[in-house]
């Protein structure tokens, strides 16, 4: 590797983890759910967290798939993009979802 300058740069790398860590044995609606609980904790009543859940299902085209367990390699459950899906709410801010 040349540089230009005659100092040599750090090169950095770094290892992104390629598996979603969700709980095979739960359905999308529980994964995303228990997220809810967790991130939503300071909203006391729990009709208004299934409120939020149920629209996030509804945003990201998880209606179909609602009820099926996500899965593992060993079990099917919900495909690759729906697992994706899941995992992004439960990775981001929850209040994104509750402005709305």
């Amino acid at each position: 590797m040349k540089y230009s300058n005659t100092s040599q740069k750090a090169v950095r790398k770094a290892n992104v983890m390629q598996q979603d860590l969700l709980l095979p044995d739960l359905s999308v609606r529980e994964t995303l759910q228990y997220a809810a609980d967790l991130r939503l904790a300071s909203f006391p009543d729990s009709a208004q967290r299934i409120a939020i859940v149920e629209s996030v299902i509804l945003e990201l085209g998880l209606k179909e798939c609602a009820d099926i367990r996500i899965g593992s390699s060993i079990h099917k459950g919900c495909s690759g993009g729906e697992k994706g899906r899941v995992t992004h709410p439960s990775s981001v801010s929850w209040s994104d979802f509750v402005m709305r």
